[in-house]
């Protein structure tokens, strides 16, 4: 599993998966990524920050969730929010985590 560092610019966002996915092979016209919004979320919305804490990492302050998965009230097909970049210099790697489940 990989932590990212993704700029996402301006998002496309969906909530069910199905006829369109074949379709996203490129994010539609005027965005640079496209958001699955899922049932759970932390804080229950997408992007939140009010318990994000913010942490410093190579001189960029990022936010990082501080609580467990909540409902976001989104009837859709995703259990959790995924996101799609399209652009190899969109996404940086900066943790490879690994382990056994």
């Amino acid at each position: 599993m990989f932590l990212v560092e993704a700029p996402l610019g301006k998002e496309h966002f969906v909530t069910h998966d199905g006829h369109h996915a074949s379709g996203l092979r490129a994010p539609p016209a005027n965005h640079q990524s496209v958001v699955a919004l899922g049932k759970y979320s932390p804080d229950g919305k997408w992007n939140a920050c009010k318990t994000h804490v913010k942490m410093e990492l190579d001189g960029k302050e990022v936010m990082v969730p501080q609580t467990p998965l909540v409902p976001t009230g989104v009837d859709g097909t995703f259990h959790h929010n995924e996101i799609l970049v399209y652009q190899e210099s969109q996404a940086r790697i900066r943790y490879v985590l690994e382990f056994d489940w």
